[in-house]
């Protein structure tokens, strides 16, 4: 057999969705992939009880649109001269519009603390009018929502592997087929091979974002929190949320 350079000596763990970041994106992204019938491993940097990273310290506010020719309006208008494709943005608007259906599903009570426009980013851009934000339960603040989400998470059986920061993508060394996630545990390599027939890359870093979960999941499988900008990866990439 010849020699695979790239792989680790020993997989340490096995997974269909391997979840980087236990943040609002990480954990809607878990749920949801969890929801669908998937083994999830969800890794984090923080050590227990720490974990959460900017989600845990922000407003923890997410939008909901009532509108979705007004809401593909809005998001065109928000990625300014860096074209989205249409298919994408109206993905976007049509999941936005279930946010508080879906956060109510998990357990959440989803309330209207800001009322237009305050708390909507760039009110004065077309389509504005039709954005929301919400926050879970009657007190804004409190890690609320962040709080609700690790619930929700940690019902199910989700494994969370604590202080294990995510460092690089394994990939095999020809095809470049994305094989597992190279991780870091008490101070050494650990590996996860992902096992799922197609999973995907659903970048955090907004807050909370999981739409790229459009692609590798069935509709109506998805979780619904705060949309990204990001273009539709190529297959084979393993799931990844900040």
């Amino acid at each position: 057999m010849a020699q695979q350079p790239w792989l680790p000596a020993t997989w340490d763990r096995q997974a269909d969705v391997v979840v980087v970041g236990f943040g609002a994106a990480g954990a809607a992204t878990a749920i949801t992939a969890y929801d669908a019938g998937v083994k999830v491993i969800l890794l984090d940097k923080a050590p227990q009880g720490q974990e959460g990273g900017n989600t845990r310290v922000a407003g923890q506010g997410y939008l909901n649109t009532s509108s979705v020719d007004k809401a593909i309006t809005y998001l065109h208008a928000l990625c300014g001269p860096y074209r989205v494709p249409d298919p994408m943005v109206r993905m976007w608007a049509e999941e936005m519009g279930q946010n508080n259906a879906w956060v109510e599903s998990i357990g959440g009570d989803p309330q209207e603390h800001q009322h237009q426009p305050v708390g909507i980013e760039f009110p004065e851009l077309p389509g504005a009018d039709c954005v929301h934000k919400f926050h879970h339960g009657p007190v804004v603040g409190y890690s609320n929502t962040w709080e609700m989400l690790a619930r929700a998470v940690r019902a199910r059986a989700i494994e969370i592997c604590y202080a294990t920061p995510g460092k690089a993508l394994i990939q095999h060394g020809g095809t470049k087929a994305i094989l597992g996630v190279r991780a870091e545990r008490h101070g050494a390599p650990y590996s996860i091979d992902r096992t799922g027939a197609d999973p995907r890359i659903a970048p955090g870093g907004a807050g909370g974002d999981r739409h790229p979960l459009e692609c590798a999941l069935p509709r109506g499988s998805r979780s619904r929190l705060w949309p990204d900008q990001n273009a539709v990866p190529p297959p084979g990439s393993p799931l990844l949320c900040g």
